[in-house]
């Protein structure tokens, strides 16, 4: 007899009827498992975001043929559960790409003082926030030589932006008024003050509708405040010049009653009988 040992030859596989149920898996090779499991050592045999995600792809492609006929037995509650581990999967390599695209703190830092001596002073205060966010509050060494330097640089560029407005608007060059508005609004700088001036340089400009659309969100964002009156009457007057003369007694009516002492009380006053008299009923 030969030393070696004899090895028998697997039995035949029987074919499967029509009627046969599916041999049963064992635990660690359930459907489940198989897929999600899969999908994650293949993902892990990868570095960075992309390639672990076209890895996961590619090892659920071509896990297809052989488990597809197990997720296809299964109950409609298992699918739904299967279907929620993958989604899950995707989630969780979504949320580490993210992170692991992140940049440091310190590669944020550099980009603040890039960002900075470029003079883009807006970007840089985004990049503070974000490294605020990413150290969760920034170090004394951040605020004295990042953050002070940046609201130093927007404090000075808002002050010199809201000058140029004053200057363009009181030489009636309109658009260059406006786009300084739009500069200063990207900075966060007096909202209300540049909500009013917006509204005036449109109605000066004789951009009607845009302006009663500005005069009204500022009565409504500030009211009591010392341009709030002003605000009133002339909404009030730009409506009655466009036809919507019942808004504008509205207008005019609140504006008395509201503002006493307000400024326009006499052209409120005159305004209103206009309205009410013969040529407006």
């Amino acid at each position: 007899m030969s030393s070696r040992t004899k090895v028998s030859p697997p039995p035949p596989q029987k074919s499967k009827a029509p009627g046969d149920k599916l041999p049963p898996l064992p635990p660690l090779h359930s459907t489940y498992t198989r897929i999600i499991v899969g999908a994650i050592m293949s993902a892990r045999g990868e570095s960075g975001f992309t390639r672990r995600v076209k890895a996961a792809t590619r090892q659920l492609a071509a896990m297809v043929p052989a488990t597809k006929e197990h997720f296809n037995a299964l109950s409609l509650l298992g699918k739904a559960l299967t279907v929620a581990l993958l989604l899950a999967l995707g989630g969780g390599l979504t949320y580490g790409g993210l992170l692991l695209r992140a940049p440091s703190p310190e590669q944020l830092r550099q980009d603040i003082r890039a960002t900075l001596a470029s003079g883009d002073f807006v970007k840089a205060r985004r990049l503070l926030e974000r490294l605020r966010n990413a150290t969760g509050g920034l170090k004394e060494g951040d605020r004295w030589q990042l953050e002070a330097p940046v609201e130093a640089a927007l404090e000075k560029q808002r002050k010199a932006l809201q000058a140029g407005i004053e200057v363009e608007a009181k030489a009636g060059r309109w658009a260059a008024a406006l786009v300084k508005l739009d500069d200063l609004d990207s900075t966060g700088f007096a909202p209300e003050w540049a909500m009013y001036i917006r509204a005036e340089v449109l109605r000066l400009a004789g951009r009607s509708g845009e302006a009663i659309d500005y005069y009204g969100r500022y009565v409504q964002l500030y009211p009591g405040t010392e341009r709030t009156d002003d605000a009133l009457f002339w909404e009030a007057a730009m409506l009655r010049d466009a036809g919507k003369t019942k808004e504008a007694k509205e207008l005019l009516a609140r504006l008395l009653a509201e503002y006493p002492g307000t400024n326009f009380k006499s052209s409120a006053k005159r305004l209103l009988a206009e309205i009410e008299g013969p040529a407006h009923k």
